[in-house]
This record gives C-alpha cells, sequence and structure tokens, in this order.
C-alpha cells in the first residue's frame, strides 16, 4: 500500500528508515530494534520502507494501516529483497529475473522518496540498501545502521553478490554517519571499506527497561506454573534456529554434562530451517524428556519468559562468514534479572559483561559450552549475586 506523504502534518523533519527485513513476516533482533526506535522517535516524522514480497498484500496492507493508527508511524512498501529462483532455472530466465527485479526495486525506491522526501535517509542493511542507495540523488543526509552479520555472511549469488558487495563497501565510505552496533562491527567496516573514522560511531544497542525487568516473586512462580516448568531448572534459548545460533552446541553439551542438577529442562524458542535437524538430534541424544520446543514466542510473552527462566544461552559462533554483530537477546534476558551464556564470536562483548551478567564461551567448544552450562545451572548462589549486580 502506498500513502501521499504530507510532511506538513507534523511540521517535523522526516527519517525514512530502509528495513527490507520488518515486521510483520520477519522478526529478530535488528527488527526488534527498528520498531522499538521508530516507535520512540519524538524529534522526527518516522516512515518505515520495508519489502513488500512476503505475505500476501492484504496482510501487509492491514498490518501497515494499523501501525499507522496505533504506533504512530508509516511504513512504505516495495521490493527489496532477492527473491529465490528455482534451482533448475536456465542462466537466461535467471539473469531475465534479476533484471525485473532489479528494475522494480529501483523504481519502488525512488518513488518512496518521492512521495516521503526525507531529509535522513537510513539503511537498515547495507548489502540490500547500498546498491538503491547509490542510485538515488537527494538533498538528505545519508546514514547507514551496522549490525554486522551483513557484512560478513557469505551470500552465494555469483556475480550479483559480489556487486551488491562493492555497493555496500562503497555506501558505507560515502554515508555521512556510518552507526555501528558494536565495537566489532566498528572495526569490520573500516577494515573491509576504508570509509572515514570521523564519520563513524559505535551506538550499542538498548532495550526497553520498562517492559524487560525482573518478574516479582509471586509472578514469576505463576508463570512458571503456566509453563509447566515447577521444579525444574530451566535453560533457554530464544532465536532463529539457525546454523550459527549453535543450539546444536547447546544440545551436544547437555548431553554430555554430568554436573547438571536433576530436575534440569532446556527450552527451546523460536522457528527456523534448523528445527527438523534440531529434532532428530534431540532423539539421536536421547533428550526427548529433557528438550522442550516452543516455536514462535509473541513479544508479549518474552519479557515474563526471560524472567521464569534460571539461564539463558545462546552460544553463537561463525558460520560461512555469518557471525552475530551483537545479540539483543542477551540484553533482554539480563534486564530481566537472568543471567546469560554467549559465544566469543562477532560483537557479543557489547552485550555481556563477563562474569557479571554472565559468561562468553567459545559456541565450536562443546566442553566450554558444556562447563559454562553446568557453573550457571549448577550455582544458585552465583545466578543471585548475578541479578543483584544487574
Amino acid at each position: 500500500m502506498k500513502h501521499k506523504f504530507a510532511r506538513e502534518n507534523s511540521g517535523k523533519p522526516v527519517l525514512l528508515l530502509a528495513a527490507p527485513y520488518f515486521s510483520p513476516r520477519y522478526y529478530g533482533g535488528a527488527v526488534k530494534l527498528f520498531e522499538m526506535l521508530v516507535s520512540g522517535i519524538s524529534r522526527f516524522e518516522p516512515v518505515v520502507y520495508a519489502d513488500d514480497q512476503e505475505g500476501s498484500r492484504d496482510e501487509l496492507a492491514a498490518f501497515d494501516a494499523e501501525v499507522a493508527g496505533v504506533k504512530g508511524y508509516r511504513i512504505e512498501r516495495g521490493p527489496m529483497l532477492l527473491p529465490e529462483f528455482p534451482g533448475d532455472l536456465a542462466l537466461p530466465h535467471r539473469v531475465l529475473r534479476v533484471a525485473q527485479w532489479g528494475w522494480r526495486a529501483r523504481q519502488g525506491w525512488l518513488g518512496a522518496l518521492r512521495r516521503v522526501r526525507p531529509q535522513i535517509v537510513v539503511a537498515g542493511n547495507t548489502y540490500n540498501c547500498g546498491w538503491l542507495w547509490n542510485a538515488s540523488r537527494g538533498r538528505y543526509l545519508k546514514v547507514n545502521y551496522i549490525h554486522g552479520e551483513e557484512l560478513t555472511q557469505d551470500l552465494a549469488y555469483g556475480p550479483l553478490s559480489r556487486r551488491l558487495k562493492q555497493a555496500q563497501l562503497e555506501s558505507l565510505r560515502c554515508a555521512d554517519l556510518n552507526i555501528a552496533v558494536s565495537r566489532f562491527s566498528a572495526d569490520l567496516v573500516t577494515e573491509l571499506s576504508g570509509a572515514s573514522p570521523a564519520r563513524l560511531q559505535v551506538l550499542p544497542n538498548a532495550v526497553d527497561v520498562q517492559r524487560f525487568k525482573p518478574l516479582p516473586e509471586p509472578q514469576r512462580l505463576a508463570w512458571r506454573a503456566r509453563m509447566g516448568w515447577e521444579r525444574r531448572s530451566v535453560l533457554l534459548t530464544v532465536s532463529r534456529l539457525i546454523e550459527r545460533k549453535a543450539v546444536d552446541q547447546v544440545l551436544r553439551a547437555l548431553a554430555c554434562a554430568r554436573n547438571l542438577p536433576a530436575d534440569w529442562l532446556f527450552v527451546i524458542a523460536g522457528r527456523g530451517p534448523q528445527e527438523p535437524f534440531l529434532r532428530q538430534l534431540v532423539a539421536h541424544l536421547g533428550l526427548q524428556d529433557r528438550v522442550r520446543f516452543l516455536g514462535y514466542v509473541g513479544d508479549e510473552d518474552l519479557p515474563a519468559m526471560y524472567g521464569a527462566a534460571d539461564v539463558f544461552i545462546q552460544a553463537n559462533r561463525r558460520v560461512n562468514g555469518d557471525t552475530e554483530g551483537f545479540g539483543i537477546v542477551y540484553l533482554e534476558a539480563s534486564a530481566c534479572g537472568t543471567p546469560v551464556i554467549g559465544g566469543t564470536d562477532g560483537g557479543t562483548a557489547d552485550a555481556i559483561s563477563e562474569g557479571v551478567s554472565g559468561f562468553r564461551v567459545d559456541g565450536d567448544d562443546v566442553d566450554a559450552v558444556r562447563g559454562a552450562i553446568e557453573r550457571l545451572m549448577g550455582d544458585p548462589a552465583l545466578r543471585l549475586q548475578m541479578l543483584a549486580v544487574g
């Protein structure tokens, strides 16, 4: 759905956030971060430009209308993400499809710029947005918001991938400002693109501490009863079920652990392409009575779920260059009073205070993951100490 944007309605400068991955079809740390940012902006009139190729047009239009009425920001949509092609599609047809997509994506983006007339344009994913940004001309400030994984992941699209990567690096060099969510991501920007450090700012992710906060003990007990967690020591993960989140490593670590509470339970909240494999691994390791898959958990339930668990874990690792740029889930769990275990790869050092809010381990090392789980799960006093410091 396209809207005629009337800047004079608020008198504020317009900020256009290009966020290919956005609600309602996409979720995760970056999506939640952008939703929080555009919902909380007061000095600007925020507009989101998101992909329109996932889900029905009616569903997206209904969602966008609800957001405009309830949350006060506007969503424009157009083709941004490269569509998937059948593996047996002949090369000439593949080239034609890419050309058609590229033309539609460029026209959609330029049309949004004409309608919105922004003073600031923020690219929420430089890999998907860089080439569009470079192709546009306008008198507005250009800002990149860099998470990290979009700089490191290996996207195997051949020549097209190389062209998009080149455009990404060019957009970093030409930006008025590059905002990185971690020191790790900031180092990647200068290392890969040569962008000026004078135009680079580290702005760590944040969470809404009015939403994410420790549960009063009666509510915590009630939530645990609702979930069937009474008299259980609960290890929780909340993530997309993809390889770099290392849920499989946690399962392997639990299978060989010897110093865990007798009542331990591993709860996996989330969905993703690795779920069938993870379910098979659970059966192979004989952990069927110890592991629960919850599937997707709505944002409204996440704070209580974090607060009701005993330990949170996401032992992230690098897979084909893809890594964790920051890890906002660690902040969410910590804000809810739950100690965390994360991987050492990527930008998690800015999300986890070592020995204070939790521990970081090598996600490729099952023994290291096991040791951290045993240490936190087996030491209630240490968990209380971390809660008191937090």
